[in-house]
């Protein structure tokens, strides 16, 4: 479950590889500073689009390390361009691709303590169904609810990536 629960998350993280793109060129069609859109939030108090990114990569790779009972890679998050935010989704990516099967053997019943709330401790299992996987398209979703709020032309195919579908063939 783990293994394709990360698999799902790389998946999300590539796809929004192609969303950055997108919304690059869209700033520069539309000769918008770049920074408006990676500083724009949804509402007063809420993240702006950097923070966002940085915490739906942040909940993956901790997702996985956690889980698992190894160390995350440190980002220093100090992104500032849809460059460097492309780059921190490809090593989020390049992390999550690290793991196998053999990696969650104890995953269910480890004990996981987050830094916020160190007086608990939730295990594995529920840890990652119910606070990994809700944290990190919670974050994903405000990202690309910026976007389009911004007017950056996406869609749900766009957020979903039909990357594993395939034509089917037509009966003769």
């Amino acid at each position: 479950m783990y293994l394709q629960l990360l698999q799902q998350m790389a998946q999300n993280l590539r796809n929004f590889h192609a969303l950055l793109e997108k919304a690059e060129s869209f700033a520069k069609e539309k000769d918008i500073a770049p920074e408006t859109l990676l500083q724009s939030a949804l509402t007063e108090g809420m993240f702006p689009f950097i923070r966002q990114v940085q915490s739906f990569t942040d909940s993956a790779k901790f997702s996985a390390a956690r889980v698992t009972g190894k160390s995350a890679p440190s980002f220093e998050d100090n992104e500032k361009t849809f460059d460097d935010l492309r780059q921190r989704i490809d090593k989020t990516v390049a992390y999550l691709e690290t793991f196998q099967e053999e990696d969650f053997a104890e995953s269910d019943t480890r004990p996981i303590t987050l830094p916020f709330a160190k007086e608990f401790f939730s295990y594995g299992k529920d840890y990652f169904l119910q606070f990994s996987i809700p944290n990190f398209y919670f974050h994903y979703v405000t990202a690309y609810d910026i976007l389009r709020q911004q007017g950056v032309d996406i869609g749900k195919r766009d957020f979903i990536g039909f990357l594993a579908i395939h034509p089917q063939e037509q009966p003769a």
